[in-house]
């Protein structure tokens, strides 16, 4: 004997819809990685010595629900839940031993939920790499992505429209 089980929607663990049934056996899925987007420099953007700078990455690829602002490189999702976040930053023209820094802040400073990477470089162009998971209050949060280099001169982040050298960018991945 076989059981058939019937079910109008199938929800997550925290109650949102995952998939849902007209009742005629057509499903339609909700896209639960939204807001999503991906921004890059499309231009090299200076950065002083010692300074932490925002850097703006001004070209999306996409921006799912319109939540990350070209003009001020902050991403405001206006969705409460958990976010996976990911950033590049490439500087050109680094001495050996000079520290770069990434970091993803949350609502413009230093946080617990912030994360900053750090490493030492070696003569010459140097990427750094990081990605976090992040909580997002869904009304006033936002996140920015910056850097810090402290060669003694002022640097690149570099960017440009044929490649994405330095970029922004994330999803929600759930409550």
């Amino acid at each position: 004997m076989s059981s058939i089980l019937k079910v109008n929607t199938l929800q997550d663990a925290g109650g949102n819809a995952i998939i849902t049934s007209d009742g005629s056996g057509n499903l339609t899925t909700q896209n639960i990685l939204n807001p999503a987007f991906h921004a890059f420099l499309n231009s090299s953007q200076s950065t002083s010595h010692s300074t932490f700078t925002t850097l703006i990455c001004n070209s999306e690829i996409f921006d799912s629900n319109s939540a990350y602002n070209v003009s001020n490189g902050r991403f405001t999702p206006q969705i409460a839940g958990k976010y996976f976040m990911f950033a590049n930053i490439h500087w050109e023209s680094m001495e050996t031993g000079t520290t770069v820094e990434l970091e993803i802040r949350k609502n413009g400073s230093r946080s617990g939920e912030t994360n900053l990477i750090r490493r030492n470089s070696r003569a010459g162009d140097q990427s750094i790499f990081s990605s976090i998971i992040i909580d997002m209050n869904g009304s006033s949060d936002f996140l920015t992505l910056g850097g810090l280099q402290n060669s003694g001169f002022t640097k690149n982040a570099e960017g440009g429209t044929g490649f994405q050298a330095t970029y922004f960018g994330g999803y929600r991945i759930g409550n």
